[in-house]
């Protein structure tokens, strides 16, 4: 997927790289499989890029869904259902690990160290750069646009 990239053939075109810590994350998850109950494990691999390390920034911000929209969908659907609309929720799987990477940034493994190619979890700006890219993608192939007061809601030009 280009998460990793080996550090010696990174370009960083003069700019100097951020550096994070990492560490792989584990999780135990209870599940039914054809009728048998088995544990799962789930591992990640994460950035930790701590707010108490770097100055306060105020370029963090992405929009995000609240319990107005949760509410109010659902029921503009019901109402307007008969008029060909349709009502859809996405799950993207590992969503930040098809955003390209910003900023060049450096992470270290063990004694390795590798670029980052795509943004891990854990990044601070990780859900700013996800949204842009996706709305960025919906506004670039399907026309999709914002609404200016409530940006994390999209429409179709249909």
């Amino acid at each position: 997927m280009g998460v990793l990239i080996p550090a010696e053939s990174y370009d960083v075109a003069g700019q100097t790289p951020k550096k994070l810590t990492t560490r792989m994350v584990r999780t135990w998850r209870d599940k039914h499989l054809d009728g048998e109950h088995v544990w799962l494990r789930r591992s990640r691999y994460v950035a930790r890029e701590f707010a108490w390390l770097t100055p306060e920034r105020h370029d963090l911000f992405s929009p995000a869904s609240s319990t107005l929209t949760v509410r109010l969908l659902p029921v503009l659907f019901l109402k307007l259902v008969c008029k060909g609309f349709v009502l859809c929720a996405i799950d993207i799987g590992d969503a930040f690990l098809t955003v390209e990477q910003k900023q060049p940034t450096i992470v270290s493994s063990g004694s390795e160290t590798f670029a980052l190619g795509r943004v891990l979890p854990g990044q601070r700006d990780g859900s700013q750069l996800w949204f842009e890219s996706v709305s960025g993608f919906l506004n670039e192939k399907l026309g999709f646009e914002h609404c200016s007061a409530y940006p994390s809601l999209l429409r179709s030009p249909c």
